[in-house]
């Protein structure tokens, strides 16, 4: 019994791809600074619990991602980069206990935050705010949205993803800051230039599984041009935000173009080796430079 239950939680942790528990402590580190400079009170409490209905959300994308491309054959054994259902003895049916364990536990999450609130707020506003986040996950790769294979999955990536910040200042302050949406941008803006590098990775190989992809809309040389542009993209809304609340520190993320300038280099010939990482790499890297522009203003 108690065997059954480790293997349960280590392939549970494998399947969820744990690592990326990294991002939402950027995003966390990202708000918790935000709060510190607009002398915030924070309930660690429900901080915490927030954090863990966070990861749960993005731990779901990833299960539904899993199940359903390898259901629709996107992914082989011979070439997919998620070897979640071909290196580690882990079943489609485990994969599908694991995507009603997370919902499981959004629930038991959901039910955590419910006495911090009122009533009114907790089912007009912060419900309805995780629940979109569920449908936008669930969505992404599974019917019958299917945002992934129709070329829609960076705008359901960015919407989902946008969630996951104000879900922090609705549940602490019970209501949505601008503030919140707008430095939520940034952040689901980089987590797009993971999804495209992977999909620009990708590309010949989606083609010939007769899905639809923007890189493979686009082509491979637009869809390169595309990625970089991302990263334009960033660094003007940190200047228009610079801009909005008078913090010339919120450019700091410039001081990245030199790191995002080798990735150029090591790419323009099409070696795309850990390409995704790479792009992991400088999303963490671009929220923190953010963090220290918003403690410095």
């Amino acid at each position: 019994m108690f065997g059954h239950l480790l293997r349960f939680i280590k392939n549970y942790f494998i399947a969820i791809r744990l690592w990326t528990v990294v991002f939402i402590f950027s995003l966390s580190f990202l708000s918790l600074c935000i709060f510190y400079k607009d002398d915030t009170k924070i309930d660690a409490y429900i901080f915490v619990v927030v954090f863990f209905i966070q990861n749960l959300l993005v731990f779901l994308t990833n299960l539904v991602n899993t199940y359903y491309d390898f259901i629709n054959q996107v992914d082989k054994a011979e070439t997919s980069a998620d070897r979640t259902l071909f290196d580690y003895q882990i079943t489609l049916r485990d994969v599908q206990t694991y995507i009603y364990f997370t919902l499981s536990l959004i629930v038991l999450g959901m039910a955590l935050l419910y006495p911090t609130m009122d009533p009114f707020t907790f089912y007009t506003k912060l419900l309805p705010l995780v629940l979109f986040s569920i449908i936008i996950s669930y969505s992404y790769t599974a019917p019958p949205l299917v945002f992934k294979y129709k070329a829609m999955g960076e705008v359901s990536i960015i919407l989902g993803i946008s969630c996951l910040m104000p879900l922090n200042f609705l549940a602490q302050n019970h209501y949505i800051s601008w503030k919140s949406i707008h430095f939520s941008m940034i952040y689901s803006l980089g987590v797009e230039l993971i999804l495209h590098a992977n999909n620009h990775r990708d590309l010949e190989k989606d083609k010939q599984t007769g899905i639809r992809t923007l890189a493979i809309l686009m082509g491979p040389t637009l869809s390169y041009i595309f990625y970089f542009s991302i990263y334009a993209i960033m660094f003007f809304y940190c200047y228009c935000l610079s801009i909005l609340y008078d913090n010339v520190y919120l450019n700091i993320p410039l001081i990245s173009i030199p790191d995002i300038f080798i990735i150029y280099v090591q790419t323009k010939n099409k070696n795309f080796h850990r390409f995704d990482q790479k792009s992991s790499k400088m999303l963490l890297e671009i929220v923190l430079l953010l963090s220290i522009g918003v403690l410095s203003g």
